[in-house]
């Protein structure tokens, strides 16, 4: 039994069952069941779904001594399916031989029931009778992985040392964090300071830009749980009125890992 490695949530997940005679009979009216767990949603109409089973609607008619055949299942990822290692298994339910009659399997006994001690991933090699992996029954591992979530946080606050009382003339520096709160690497990220009355850029690491001060160089790249850290220097002016100065900034602009436009998950970005 295979399947795609890994899948998100809300995404789509097919397996294969491969379904070999190794005996010297032929095989008919064969049935198929699928264990499905936690988080799958069946979605395939060539199967039923009942008791957490998925049942192949119609048997498989005939399959002849040394030859194997394939059959498929579909399952949409439920949103709010947990990430990590998950495994599907199916089983042979049962089988007659050539003539239509009930036949005895040499090493497994085909059943609806999920009873296996050993799930190693495509073994027919086993001998179920004898203590072995029943080979008329498979796992499949799969992952759930996150999905992908991009969100970046600005934080700004006088940088380390620096007085929060400050006099005309004098100079003030912030420091402006960048913080990835999502899963996902943020690429080119841009960032404008709002320059308040009273200040004058300072600081070589900006340019201005209609009356705002932009991060000359974006920051390359942030991975996801991480952040990056800037400093902006204003020279307090001559003029500056006595009193209380609020200095924005924000992020204008980043893009995914492959360098593509994003939307934040909780923010707009404004250029």
């Amino acid at each position: 039994m295979t399947g795609s490695s890994s899948v998100q949530p809300g995404g789509m997940i097919t397996f294969a069952i491969k379904v070999t005679n190794q005996g010297n009979v032929d095989a008919t009216q064969i049935g198929v069941v699928d264990y499905v767990p936690a988080g799958l949603t069946l979605s395939d109409s060539r199967w039923t779904f009942a008791g957490g089973k998925a049942t192949l609607g119609t048997k498989l008619a005939l399959l002849r001594a040394g030859r194997d055949t394939t059959v498929n299942i579909t399952f949409m990822v439920d949103a709010a399916a947990t990430p990590g290692v998950k495994l599907n298994k199916a089983e042979i339910s049962e089988a007659k031989d050539g003539r239509g009659d009930p036949a005895t399997d040499v090493d497994s006994t085909p059943d609806a029931v999920d009873q296996d001690r050993f799930v190693t991933d495509n073994d027919i090699t086993g001998d179920g009778k004898n203590g072995g992996d029943e080979d008329d029954h498979d796992p499949a591992e799969f992952t759930v992985t996150p999905r992908p979530v991009f969100d970046l946080a600005l934080l700004k606050s006088l940088k380390a040392g620096q007085s929060g009382v400050v006099v005309p003339g004098g100079s003030v520096t912030f420091t402006i964090e960048v913080k990835n709160q999502g899963n996902v690497r943020a690429t080119a990220v841009r960032v404008t300071d709002y320059i308040p009355a009273g200040l004058t850029l300072n600081d070589a690491n900006w340019n201005l830009v209609g009356g705002n001060a932009v991060l000359r160089t974006a920051i390359a790249s942030i991975a996801a749980g991480a952040s990056a850290f800037v400093d902006i220097t204003f020279t307090v002016n001559a003029s500056a009125a006595e009193g209380q100065i609020t200095n924005i900034a924000e992020i204008t602009d980043a893009k995914d890992p492959d360098g593509n436009p994003v939307t934040d998950i909780d923010s707009n970005q404004h250029c």
